[in-house]
């Protein structure tokens, strides 16, 4: 992208370069999101046709994660079978490509309440796969999808409770209220308990935003333990948080949390 940086024509023209240009016309969903979400988020505000851009962008994730999501359960096929060993690889699927670049950019360089992450965010919505999910009443022995999912949980960027602005979007909220749901609903289903408690304490914004809101130094006594009161009558009932997580979510935060303690 760098050779076309300096013209927004010539990043307007790259935006859609490789929607037609794998096999059989059909774009590769993992180079093709790489490069239009690499676009909009490299500040290329001048590009012709901007709106219309974040417009198709969202249209494309939605596509993407309905039809090559890599979960087997929305995708109604496995797409990795098949397909030669070279040419499946770290990023078999479109949620997981979606997840790497939101952990890995922007949750660096965008605040919550930005225009590009409110977009990345509405776009998660509007595919509507984990509203899919939540609705079935279990999967099969040998789905994925509870790994696949506690994963994107995990990577999602929350700003944390650590954090000089631990607010909340609209867009990251009706993200989060559905994966908490997805949590709630299945948590009995993992191998372990503990299998979601990585998703969770993200969700509860209690990792540090993947270390990014980590300070210098912290003394002993201003580590709060998660105690089960910490947990239930104050991170719970942040302002942030109401309407976003479920009541009875809350009842079983910390049964997750402490699975797997001594």
């Amino acid at each position: 992208m760098s050779a076309h940086a300096a013209d927004p024509q010539a990043m307007s023209e790259l935006f859609s370069s490789r929607d037609n240009a794998g096999k059989g016309g059909k774009s590769d969903y993992r180079i093709s999101l790489g490069l239009k979400i690499g676009i909009l988020l490299g500040g290329n505000d001048k590009m012709p046709g901007l709106e219309k851009a974040r417009q198709d962008l969202v249209n494309y994730i939605g596509l993407a994660l309905n039809s090559e999501s890599g979960i087997v359960e929305i995708d109604g096929k496995d797409i990795s079978s098949g397909r030669p060993d070279e040419e499946i690889f770290r990023f078999d699927g479109a949620l997981d490509t979606l997840s790497y670049i939101l952990d890995s950019h922007l949750r660096r360089f965008f605040k919550a309440d930005s225009a590009e992450s409110k977009m990345l965010f509405s776009s998660i919505s509007q595919a509507a796969i984990l509203a899919k999910l939540n609705k079935e009443e279990d999967f099969s022995a040998m789905s994925r999808v509870y790994e696949q999912i506690l994963s994107f949980i995990t990577a999602l960027p929350i700003a944390s409770l650590d954090s000089k602005d631990p607010k909340v979007s609209t867009e990251q909220g009706a993200v989060m209220h559905d994966c908490f749901i997805f949590i709630h609903k299945f948590f009995l289903e993992f191998d372990s308990k503990q299998d979601g408690k990585p998703a969770l304490l993200n969700l509860l914004q209690l990792t540090s935003n993947n270390c990014l809101d980590l300070g210098v130094s912290v003394g002993e006594d201003q580590i709060v333990p998660l105690s089960n009161s910490y947990i239930r009558d104050t991170v719970c009932e942040m302002p942030q948080l109401q309407g976003v997580i479920p009541n009875d979510m809350k009842m079983v935060c910390n049964d997750i949390i402490a699975s797997g303690q001594q």
